[in-house]
């Protein structure tokens, strides 16, 4: 159900989008569960109070989007791109953002718990009590993103990317495991 000219709220199940276009739209205190967002575009959309289950919303532009205290609950977000995007107490639990895209995004008391974030690029993060828990970022890309202001308890870290000069190590608080992944980085070999 639309309501409004740029205003959604929906309470969805098993529903498919794909390809759908909800550029500016508002979604308030919405719950999507089991529904397919593919491809949609959702550029300079607001979300608050909006909580995503068990959804596909793969291959979908979010880009200059807001996030209000949203939840993404093992949904798969593959391929889609955040550039520019703001999120504030917004968790993403159980993901699968694999090649996702949150160049300069603006996280603001925020979460990823056990996700997938494979060959992301989260470049130029602003980062105000980002924590990333026990989740895989292996082969990410945090060019320009200080790690001292990302909380990474138990997340793989390994084969990430740095700036040349590795200027976001700066003050960065890392446990032993991913000490020895930077050092690495650096061209330390460690010997045992």
């Amino acid at each position: 159900m639309i309501e409004g000219e740029d205003s959604l709220y929906l309470e969805d199940t098993c529903q498919v989008y794909d390809g759908a276009v909800f550029d500016s739209h508002n979604f308030t205190k919405c719950s999507f569960s089991d529904c397919t967002f593919d491809g949609c575009s959702f550029r300079g959309a607001v979300f608050d109070s909006v909580v995503f289950t068990q959804s596909s919303i793969s291959l979908s532009d979010f880009r200059e989007a807001v996030f209000i205290n949203c939840e993404f609950n093992d949904c798969r977000i593959s391929g889609s791109y955040f550039m520019s995007s703001r999120f504030k107490g917004t968790k993403l639990n159980g993901c699968i953002l694999s090649y996702a895209v949150f160049d300069e995004a603006d996280f603001n008391a925020s979460s990823f718990v056990s996700c997938q974030l494979k060959q992301c690029s989260l470049d130029s993060l602003k980062c105000k009590k980002l924590s990333i828990v026990g989740s895989k970022l292996d082969g990410s890309s945090f060019r320009k993103t200080m790690l001292k202001d990302l909380d990474l308890k138990d997340s793989d870290i390994s084969g990430i990317y740095l700036s040349e000069s590795f200027i976001e190590l700066k003050s960065a608080s890392l446990d032993a495991a991913q000490a020895l992944d930077c050092a690495r980085l650096l061209g330390v070999d460690i010997i045992s």
